[in-house]
């Protein structure tokens, strides 16, 4: 019988092994005499003859050694005999292992390698299934003796049946973390136990039940106010991965964290640590890990420092040792700068990662689709990486999921790269959905789909017409899914309701009514906010539209659920007026939703510009980029958004000795971008009247005897539930109508007269109509993109067609129309 000491010793040599790793002093040579001093100890402590007087803490620490020799020093234990015996010797003594040694060595089995290598070949697979099915013998006793278990061994036994996917015992180990951390003392709340378990909490999200809910909401709450606390003493690794949990868990349907901002905080301070890291390749990676999980909240003033040191960082660390840098951590950082609008068409950096994923050829089909999406709204269309994504994408075409069908097919079409690979993406697309119902479903289910349907739209793939069917189909059965989910649920009143009553004398007023169909067209006053259903009250906020929806309709709900905008379709700016449409179902929303990312809802408006539009300007084409809480501007990293207009009428006022100019334009909009009207017109020298944010220098003067802003969307025209025809239309308002009486056509003539009288009654045309009544003999004008190098060029151009249109400018009789011209520009989704 082997003595104690020698067991001692043999176990001594195998940890001592374990602590040095590949890296020990004195060469190879030194190397190679530790590691056969283990494996002869490995040897002697699975003999028959010892393995049974192996006390449980020294039968975990070799199992544990073990497994860490296989992950770090390239063990190959299947060689061996061994192995076997020691899996029986685990198996029939579980009952003698405590909590800490379960962990343990639950632990060490989920730290080995993973996928194999092309040098291993399939071995790494076999030792990570054999890893796993000792996981599995060793989880159910780790879930018996929780109770009796620290937060450490909580957080390793989470972490590694996270890693290894024991789906079992999740739901127990994640309940026990979250309640754990919750409730516990500030020296139980390690760095490495809180990053571990926020990190397995948001992979698993598991909750389905309020408790639930509520449990891994406060842990993830628990380990943000503990990481912002005590930052200095996470390691980079450790405060990188909370970042990531933190960032996933906001993004999840199934969490609504209030503390959002502290959870920003994190990873802006994660993205600290990892700008500060060694720009090793572990250095890179935590930077695109950081970056990604930054780039899931707010982008604010503050934080854009921090975005442009991140940028560069990354940059720099693909220059020393680009190809060590991994695909995902390219892709992460590529998708983060985008996401977060610091990634510009001529921003060095961006084109550094953007000419680095045209030359991978090893990216995986999520991968791919990141980076796809990521440039193409970015304006980025460089050739060589749109021949990149072709071919990667027909070598993973079969393994692609309907998420990345979609959001590649998305950005292929905004780049105008032409038909073959939508062509070729699509067939993908509709066996997906005519494949198993476990292939559909999701949160990102109803996204892909919108996606798929505005590619095929705009793209003109002749292929289209049988997958929007398809979608179309889809949508409508998962609306009525979500309808039946949430029939009789009750909320309880907003908050804003009496607040919405106190303005009955300005309320919305319901123009076309088919709740039968489930959906109503209103029409917005000024002062009101089509907002989300999650508006705070407030002296200072506009009035919530949302909350006279809920007063009207209070059993629908739709109209509640911020996270599908309360049932609206299209925004409209509190300061304007106009017709929205709003749903009462989810089959509604979703086949609307579906009609407008297939262009065929029409949106008409109605707007009166400072000076003299020329009659020639039919379209404005322009990248909007839009920014949080900021104007959205004309910039070249912005995506594509195309507003056409036709001059109705020429108006002047006199301002003391000098006479000021005005077009009154209708306009319809292709996209709908956030203040796309006010931001195009504006750009092109033609800001609305009454514009403070676009136009602030003419604010105060204009509201001498405009109230407010002069925009009003004025006609609708869409499909309903049954496929017939819908139009809604609603005249000037009231106090719109005055300003028009205020104001003098530039030239007595009929038709300005005649103008000018229909829309000041509050009567007006749809959009086409005042389209064929447009002069066809001049040439036509359309802004299109120009490159940002070439601004002043471009305006110099636009000031000499305006001023060539307006010398030319002669009254002509109604009822003459132009021949119609198409002019196809980009758009995003």
């Amino acid at each position: 019988m082997a003595g104690r000491e020698g067991i001692s010793a043999a176990v001594a040599k195998l940890r001592g092994a374990v602590a040095r790793g590949k890296s020990l002093p004195g060469g190879p040579s030194s190397e190679a005499r530790v590691h056969l001093s283990a494996k002869s100890a490995a040897d002697f402590l699975v003999s028959a003859e010892v393995l049974p007087q192996l006390e449980p803490r020294q039968l975990a620490l070799t199992a544990w050694s073990l497994a860490r020799l296989e992950a770090t020093a390239g063990w190959d234990t299947d060689e061996a005999s061994g192995p076997r015996a020691l899996t029986a010797s685990l198996r029939q003594r579980l009952e003698e292992f405590g909590p800490h040694e379960l962990s343990m060595m639950l632990w060490a089995f989920a730290a080995g390698p993973g996928k194999a290598s092309q040098s291993t070949g399939g071995s790494s697979c076999g030792r990570m299934e054999r890893r796993k099915e000792l996981a599995e013998m060793l989880a159910p006793e780790a879930l018996r003796k929780l109770g009796e278990a620290s937060l450490m061994s909580i957080s390793n036994s989470l972490w590694a049946c996270t890693t290894l996917r024991v789906l079992p015992a999740l739901p127990g180990l994640c309940m026990a973390a979250a309640t754990r951390t919750s409730t516990a003392t500030v020296s139980e709340l390690s760095p490495q136990s809180i990053s571990n378990i926020a990190w397995a909490l948001a992979l698993s999200a598991l909750s389905d039940s309020d408790g639930q809910r509520t449990a891994l909401d406060r842990a993830m709450s628990v380990a943000a106010e503990t990481a912002l606390r005590r930052t200095s003493e996470f390691r980079p690794a450790e405060l990188v991965a909370l970042s990531w949990a933190l960032a996933t868990s906001q993004a999840s349907d199934s969490w609504l964290p209030r503390d959002s901002e502290q959870r920003r905080d994190v990873a802006m301070s994660a993205a600290e640590a990892a700008l500060a890291n060694n720009p090793t390749r572990q250095g890179v990676r935590l930077l695109a890990q950081a970056a990604w999980a930054c780039a899931n909240f707010p982008t604010t003033a503050h934080s854009r420092p921090l975005w442009s040191r991140l940028a560069e960082a990354l940059q720099l660390g693909l220059q020393g040792g680009c190809r060590s840098t991994s695909s995902q951590d390219l892709a992460n950082g590529i998708w983060a700068l985008a996401v977060a609008s610091v990634a510009h068409t001529d921003s060095p950096s961006f084109s550094a990662l953007a000419g680095e994923a045209a030359r991978r050829s090893d990216f995986e089909p999520r991968q791919l689709a990141a980076c796809a999406w990521a440039l193409a709204s970015s304006r980025h269309r460089d050739p060589a990486w749109l021949k990149a994504l072709e071919r990667s994408s027909h070598r993973v075409l079969e393994e692609f999921q309907l998420s990345e069908v979609a959001a590649i097919s998305w950005a292929w079409a905004a780049s105008e790269a032409g038909e073959s690979l939508i062509e070729a993406l699509l067939p993908r697309a509709q066996q997906l959905l005519e494949g198993p119902r476990t292939s559909r479903g999701g949160p990102g289910f109803v996204e892909a789909l919108l996606q798929l349907a505005w590619a095929g739209s705009f793209g003109q793939v002749s292929r289209a017409s049988s997958l929007n069917k398809l979608i179309q189909d889809c949508l409508l059965r998962e609306g009525r899914l979500r309808d039946l989910q949430t029939r009789g649920r009750m909320t309880e009143p907003a908050a804003m309701l009496a607040e919405v009553t106190t303005h009955a004398s300005n309320s919305p007023t319901i123009v076309v009514n088919k709740e039968q169909q489930g959906f109503v067209v209103l029409h917005k006053p000024v002062h009101w906010e089509v907002d989300g259903a999650d508006t705070v009250g407030g002296s200072s906020r506009p009035i919530p539209l949302s909350g006279y929806m809920q007063i009207q309709f209070p059993s629908r709900p739709l109209l509640c659920d911020a996270s599908a905008g309360g049932g609206f379709l299209g925004r409209l700016d509190a300061q304007s007026s106009g017709l929205v449409i709003s749903a009462l179902t989810y089959e509604a929303h979703l086949l609307l939703q579906f009609r407008q990312d297939t262009h065929s809802v029409a949106r008409e408006y109605v707007a009166l510009c400072h000076g003299l539009v020329p009659d020639s300007l039919h379209e404005i084409s322009l990248p909007i980029r839009v920014r949080a809480g900021a104007s959205s501007e004309v910039h070249a990293s912005g995506v594509a958004a195309v507003t056409r207009l036709r001059v109705l009428t020429r108006l002047s006022q006199q301002c003391g000795s000098s006479t000021e100019d005005y077009s009154l334009v209708v306009l319809s909009i292709l996209t709908g971008r956030k203040h796309q009207i006010r931001c195009h017109l504006s750009h092109v020298g033609h800001p609305v009247v009454c514009d403070g944010r676009y136009a602030p220098q003419a604010l105060q003067s204009d509201l001498k005897w405009c109230p407010r802003l002069f925009l009003h969307r004025f006609r609708l025209e869409f499909l309903g539930l049954d496929d017939c025809k819908i139009e809604a239309s609603h005249g000037l308002p009231r106090d719109l109508q005055d300003v028009l009486r205020r104001l003098h056509p530039r030239s007595r003539t009929r038709i300005s007269e005649e103008v000018l009288s229909l829309w000041s009654r509050g009567d007006s045309l749809p959009f086409h109509e005042w389209a064929a009544r447009s002069n066809g003999e001049q040439k036509l004008l359309v802004v299109s993109s120009w490159p940002a190098s070439d601004l002043a060029a471009w305006r110099r151009g636009i000031l000499a067609a305006v001023a060539s249109s307006l010398d030319s400018l002669r009254p002509k009789p109604l009822g003459q129309s132009p021949k119609p011209q198409s002019h196809r520009h980009p758009q995003g989704h």
